[in-house]
């Protein structure tokens, strides 16, 4: 079950999004502070994030980390994964541990820009 986290973590850090749908469910909700996303909305910012900034990785414990005129790194996060039996992210949470610069929202903010939601 552990792997799934580790999938979805490697996923993003080699910028493979197909393979990150391999390790979700359909209904995989992505959920930071207090904002709630289907997966696929989740993934179309992570696609536009990685985009813009092709250095884009997780840091773990760290968050979403990118270079941008000087570095840009989200509040430390806590990764919590909800899997079901056949192996599979049905519920991925992301908290910060202090702050609230989490998940692409606050990755969003760091860079002049606006909350996803």
């Amino acid at each position: 079950m552990v792997a799934a986290g580790f999938n979805w973590i490697d996923s993003l850090n080699t910028h493979d999004p197909e393979r990150l749908k391999t390790v979700v469910t359909e209904s995989c909700m992505v959920v930071f502070a207090e904002q709630e996303l289907p997966f696929s909305a989740y993934l179309e910012e992570v696609n536009k994030i990685s985009g813009a900034f092709p250095d884009f990785h997780i840091d773990c414990p760290n968050g979403f980390k990118v270079e941008y005129d000087k570095q840009q790194r989200n509040d430390p996060e806590t990764y919590y994964f909800y899997v079901n039996d056949e192996g599979k992210v049905w519920d991925f949470q992301i908290e910060a541990k202090e702050g609230d610069m989490t998940g692409p929202a606050g990755l969003y903010q760091q860079i002049g820009g606006f909350p996803i939601l």
